[in-house]
């Protein structure tokens, strides 16, 4: 279970990725500390998909290859669900500008994975990586 626990953090996060973003917005909390706070929040929704899927592809000690899958998995997967929110949702359009900060997000989140995560106290405690 222990080298698990990267699944498992995974499969959370995709849920309430789903949740977040595919649910009506009248049916979630009303959070709008700033203008254009949505974008904030897609960033960091991104940025922590990139740093739970960094370990998830780590192999050999592989890190440009697992930074290389975790990026481009966390755009395209924000961009099917801007796909989604466009056709499937109502009260939900799909936009740019939430698809840039989806990007941002994952690209930041490779530097922060790799200046303050990768072979730290903080990756073999969270992620099991030996």
């Amino acid at each position: 279970m222990q080298k698990n626990i990267k699944y498992l953090y995974l499969i959370i996060w995709i849920a309430l990725l789903i949740y977040a973003l595919l649910t009506p917005p009248n049916a979630l909390p009303k959070l709008k500390l700033f203008q254009h706070f949505d974008k904030v929040v897609h960033f960091g929704m991104f940025f922590t998909l990139v740093v739970i899927l960094v370990p998830i592809y780590l192999s050999q000690q592989n890190y440009i290859r697992s930074y290389l899958f975790s990026f481009f998995t966390s755009v395209f997967t924000g961009i099917l669900f801007e796909i989604l929110q466009n056709n499937l949702t109502s009260g939900r359009t799909g936009s740019i500008d939430d698809a840039i900060a989806d990007t941002a997000g994952a690209a930041i989140a490779v530097l922060f994975y790799h200046y303050f995560v990768r072979q730290k106290p903080l990756e073999k405690f969270v992620f099991r990586i030996q």
